[in-house]
Order: C-alpha cells, then sequence, then structure tokens
C-alpha cells in the first residue's frame, strides 16, 4: 500500500493525541470494528472504495482496515446466502409513496425521524438494517444480539439515545452497498468534496445518479420486503439534494422539510464533523479544508433543493422550522400530516406524546460563539439560499 499516508497529526494544528484526550476516545476505537458503521461492507465494494481513495490510509487507521477487510471476507458466505434466498424476491417487491425527512445536517431531522417512527403506520431503516444492509434479512437474534452490544449507548455528537432499533438514516447502508453514499466524506475527507458532488449533486457524470438510483431503490425494496409491504419513513440529509432523482424512482413520494437558523447549523455541523471524523475516518483530515466543506455544502445541496422542489405542490412538500417543532411538536405535525394527506395522526398521537415527554430532558449542545470573518463569509456565501428559506444571518 504505497498510497498510505505517515502522518502524526490528524487535523492540521491538532495533535492526535491531544484530540483523543480532549473526546475521552479509547484507542481501542479506532480499531474495533464493531464500532465502525463499515463493518457490514461487501469484500468486492470494500476493495473499490479503497481503490477509488488510492488507498490512502492514515497510519494510525491502518488496524482498523485491516479488521474491516478481515470483516468482509468472514461476512462473504452468509451476504451470498442472504442475496441467493431473497433477490428474487427483493426485485419483485413494490415501494409505494415513501415519506422522505429532508433538511441539512443538524436541522433537526433526527428528532423529527424519531417522533414520526412511533406511528405504526410507517417502517424504517433501523440502526440493524443500515449496519448490516447485506444480511438483516437472514442475520438471525444472534446478529443482532452481537451488534446491539457494540453500540454506545448514545451518539457521540450530541447524545441523542440509539438502540439496535433506533431509526437510521439510510445514508450508511449506501456505503456498504455502493460507491455513492454522502457518508464517504467522513470515511475519506480529503476527498469529500468529490464524493458530495458525486453523490449528491451528482454533478459529475449521469451514470453516478443512476448508479445511487439502482442500490438505493434495491435498498428500499428490501426494506418493504423486511416490513411487510409498509409505508417507508426515511430519513438522510443528503436526500436534501436529490429531491430530483427521488421523483424519478418514486412519483408518488411526500417530503417534509425542516430547517433552522444557518449559524446554529453551522455551529452544530461543525461539532459534528470535530466528534464524528475521528471515529470514522481513515484519512488525516484538514481543518481548514472541513470548514470550507461545510461552508460549501449547505450552498450547493440548498441551491439543489430550491430548483427540484420549485414546482412541488404542497401535497408533496411539507416545511417545519425546528424551533417551532420544538416549541410545540404535536401541532407541527399535525399541521404535517394534514398538508401532505397523511392519514392516522390520532391513532399514532399517544405514541408520539410518550415519544415527546420521553425527549424532554433531553440538553442541547452548547457552543462558542463564531468569529466575526466566519460571520460575514457565512452571509456572503449563505446570504441567498438562507433568505429563500426565511433567514437572514
Amino acid at each position: 500500500m504505497s498510497g498510505i499516508i505517515c502522518n502524526t497529526k490528524y487535523f492540521n494544528n491538532f495533535e492526535l493525541s491531544e484530540y483523543l484526550m480532549d473526546l475521552k476516545i479509547k484507542t481501542s476505537s479506532f480499531i474495533n470494528v464493531f464500532k465502525h458503521p463499515l463493518m457490514g461492507i461487501t469484500f468486492y465494494n470494500w476493495m473499490r472504495v479503497l481503490t477509488r481513495n488510492n488507498f490512502r490510509i492514515h497510519l494510525f487507521m491502518l488496524p482498523k482496515v485491516l479488521f474491516i477487510t478481515g470483516n468482509t471476507i468472514f461476512n462473504l458466505p452468509f451476504q451470498l446466502f442472504e442475496y441467493l434466498k431473497y433477490n428474487g424476491k427483493v426485485k419483485r417487491q413494490k415501494v409505494v409513496a415513501p415519506v422522505f425527512i429532508l433538511g441539512h445536517p443538524r436541522s433537526g431531522t433526527t428528532y423529527l425521524h424519531y417522533l414520526m417512527s412511533k406511528d405504526d403506520q410507517f417502517a424504517y431503516c433501523s440502526v440493524y438494517d443500515a449496519i448490516l444492509p447485506h444480511v438483516f434479512l437472514s442475520g438471525g437474534k444472534v446478529v443482532k444480539g452481537m451488534i446491539a452490544s457494540s453500540l454506545p449507548s448514545t451518539r457521540p455528537q450530541d447524545e441523542v439515545k440509539i438502540t439496535i432499533d433506533s431509526p437510521k438514516e439510510e445514508e450508511f447502508a449506501l456505503a456498504s452497498m455502493s460507491r455513492t453514499s454522502f457518508m464517504f466524506g467522513f470515511y475519506f475527507p480529503r476527498k469529500s468534496r468529490k464524493q458530495f458532488e458525486e453523490s449528491v449533486l451528482f454533478s459529475n457524470k449521469k451514470s453516478d445518479a443512476e448508479h445511487w438510483k439502482k442500490h438505493f431503490d434495491y435498498f428500499l425494496k428490501k426494506l418493504s420486503l423486511k416490513y411487510g409491504n409498509k409505508r417507508l419513513l426515511l430519513k438522510s440529509p443528503a436526500n436534501t439534494g436529490r429531491v430530483k432523482e427521488i421523483l424519478e424512482l418514486y412519483p408518488d413520494a411526500k417530503f417534509i422539510h425542516i430547517h433552522r437558523d444557518p449559524l446554529e447549523v453551522y455551529r452544530s455541523t461543525v461539532r459534528l464533523y470535530e466528534k464524528i471524523i475521528p471515529l470514522t475516518s481513515f484519512q488525516a483530515a484538514n481543518k481548514k479544508e472541513m470548514h470550507d466543506y461545510i461552508i460549501n455544502c449547505y450552498r450547493l445541496m440548498y441551491e439543489k433543493y430550491l430548483k427540484d422542489t420549485a414546482d412541488l405542490p404542497k401535497t408533496q412538500l411539507s416545511s417545519i422550522e425546528f424551533k417551532s417543532l420544538e416549541k410545540d411538536p404535536v401541532a407541527c405535525l399535525r399541521d404535517a400530516y394534514e398538508s401532505l394527506g397523511l392519514k392516522g395522526f390520532d391513532n399514532a398521537l399517544e405514541a408520539i406524546q410518550r415519544e415527546v415527554k420521553d425527549s424532554s430532558d433531553y440538553k442541547k449542545n452548547s457552543y462558542s460563539e463564531i468569529d466575526e470573518n466566519k460571520i460575514n463569509r457565512l452571509k456572503n456565501e449563505w446570504g441567498e439560499v438562507a433568505a429563500k428559506l426565511g433567514y437572514s444571518i
């Protein structure tokens, strides 16, 4: 592996040891395959991912790469068994009028997803489904229990509680199944902009969009098969930039877009990357490049979203402000259901209210103030799209 990078620094100007100490992360987190979202990737896709990134692996991350490689070989017969047993059924499966939660990362998409997942009319991608997309139909209780025992009790970026059955972004599954996933920006941050263009904007080649649609549709069909044709409730922030491609697959899809004050989004997204990249990345990350990437992604994602949704009727697209959802979640959800023509809200009301109560003691992260130079840059680069979303920076 001539491309392996030997670098003692993880972020520029941040010694790795100091960064680990600050985040209180154990060294074992960097080599334990059961703590990495790619533990369910196939051997073929893993080799393709490494090749596309020129095997540029941080030396400190090499043990994790070796663990994942060994895991892909171990998983081969189980993945092959599920494919042979269920592939025909999956391809014949129909996906009917799925509901997509949209919004930039750190805009409240997870809270909205957790609330709506309490409605029994919906099925959703669970943590188990997302991590093991190739074997979740046949893995059984033993495999599920093994994965559950390795999970942290809360997410590292915001302390939101998680279990093996919690709702999860299907984006994690796409990274294990294909070459087009927003998550690759976390795994290989030195190519994050290129990954974003290929897997969200689809601005490089038409074949990227077709590749994503093929694997996305297959995964949704697999979820539909597992959950007995229930209507799917899906949440991936990256889908905010893919409305056009989603409608090409599912013309009857419905969307709920949640948005938040851009400055809050920026501060929270920076924290997300600073927390998650050390746990998931295989490369050294440049701090300046990370900030540039965050700023560019917001603008580019929302430019595409605004273009894709310009002609969508209110019966297909509903919008929720995060501040309003925090203040009165039941009223916001009732309005969204009515706007989209979704039935059954009253039947789900009690379960939704229990989730609201259970999360009432959650304490949000606190952040330092943004310096004036960054605010001016955000005004210049985010101002136009923020205004269209109803915000002034």
